[in-house]
C-alpha cells in the first residue's frame, strides 16, 4: 500500500467518489470533489480527463477501484524503508 494511505483510507475515498454505487467512478460523479489526504478540493472536468488518459486502463470512461488505487499508488509511492 502507499505510505499515504491504507486500503480502509483508499476504499472510503472511493466510495464518497463512487455516488452511484457502481463501482467506477465517472465523470458525473468526480467532478466535484477530489480527496488529497487531510483536505477536500474541487477538481475540473479537464483534471478528470487527465486522470482518465493516463490511469483508465480499459478505456470505458470511468475509473475502477483498481484504476483508482494504481493512480494513488503512483502518486504516492511507498516510501524506501
Amino acid at each position: 500500500m502507499t505510505s499515504e494511505f491504507s486500503e480502509e483510507e483508499l476504499k472510503a475515498i472511493f466510495k464518497l467518489a463512487d455516488r452511484n454505487d457502481d463501482g467506477k467512478i465517472d465523470i458525473q460523479e468526480i467532478n466535484i470533489d477530489h480527496f488529497t489526504k487531510g483536505s477536500l478540493r474541487m477538481i475540473t472536468q479537464t483534471d478528470f480527463t487527465k486522470i482518465l488518459n493516463e490511469h483508465d486502463s480499459d478505456k470505458d470512461g470511468k475509473i475502477s477501484y483498481a484504476e483508482f488505487k494504481a493512480a494513488f499508488e503512483k502518486a504516492y509511492p511507498n516510501e524506501p524503508e
